[in-house]
């Protein structure tokens, strides 16, 4: 679990955090994540990749609204005219390339039918941004879909072929992965070795309890991107809300269902991870956070 912040989350001999999911750190996690970077670092440079990456998943809301509103004192029940569905999200593959010191294109996973799965095909969102990728200028990433948006063994291999075919084209690809199941189902791990036998990929897992100790993406990248797409959401909900108001001039206080389409979402997704790039030009929190881990 995380802290909530310092200031006023102790009483009584108690602490406030809220709720997260997170791994156990070991109690010698120092001698096996120095072991750990030590057994992937070595795997990485006698491959003599020409891309080592690190990547990880992180899972956005849809829709991020506040947790917390001013109201008057007193305020028995405090609620607000736009609703929002709060659980509905999606998830960001945030890959980190340590050549470069930035965040690769996006891999954005959201609520859908997958392509391969569909029977009909043309019908699925899948099948609609298929080629979102460079259809319009600053269209960088890749839309998958998947009933619940997380990653499987289908989004998985589809990601590494984005990785692979897409992004890095001809170069051999290094890439450290924490141990999340769809990294280690049975047909990704036969699709890792045909590449792998192909002389394209390098696999190495951060073994469980290191990941916050060794996931370049965790340590440098993915607090910073959440925030950002977090910015680009509520400079687009004032926009939708604006002009939603406008529609009924003599109804300010109709309740309003905020929408928020999967492409402007995957448009502040690619311009947060621009910013992002952006000020690596100065600061290489990436480059130098891949030196510190090892």
């Amino acid at each position: 679990m995380d802290k909530l912040g310092q200031s006023g989350s102790h009483s009584g001999g108690w602490s406030l955090w809220k709720h997260s999911i997170g791994q156990t750190v070991p109690e010698d996690w120092r001698l096996k994540a120095e072991a750990n970077a030590a057994r992937i670092q070595k795997r990485i440079k006698d491959a003599k990749v020409d891309v080592a990456l690190n990547a990880d998943q992180t899972f956005v809301n849809f829709y991020m609204e506040e947790e917390t509103v001013i109201a008057p004192r007193g305020t028995k029940r405090v609620g607000g005219r736009v609703k929002a569905d709060v659980k509905k999200g999606f998830t960001l593959m945030v890959t980190c390339n340590l050549n470069t010191s930035q965040i690769e294109a996006p891999f954005s996973v959201f609520n859908g039918t997958k392509l391969c799965r569909a029977k009909y095909p043309e019908r699925t969102l899948a099948y609609k941004h298929r080629n979102w990728r460079n259809s319009a200028l600053g269209e960088t990433g890749f839309l998958g879909f998947q009933p619940k948006h997380w990653f499987d063994e289908d989004i998985t291999i589809q990601w590494l072929e984005w990785v692979l075919d897409v992004l890095h084209p001809g170069c051999k690809v290094g890439v450290s992965l924490d141990m999340a199941p769809a990294h280690r189902g049975g047909r990704v791990k036969a699709y890792i070795d045909r590449r792998t036998a192909e002389g394209r990929l390098v696999v190495e897992e951060i073994d469980g309890g290191l990941t916050s100790v060794l996931q370049v993406c965790d340590l440098a990248a993915n607090k910073e991107i959440k925030a950002l797409i977090k910015k680009g959401y509520l400079k687009y909900r004032i926009w939708f809300l604006k002009k939603e108001r406008a529609k009924t001039p003599d109804q300010p206080n109709r309740r309003i269902t905020m929408k928020m389409p999967i492409e402007e979402m995957m448009k502040i997704i690619e311009d947060s991870i621009y910013q992002f790039n952006n000020r690596q030009i100065e600061t290489e929190s990436i480059r130098k956070t891949f030196v510190s881990a090892g």
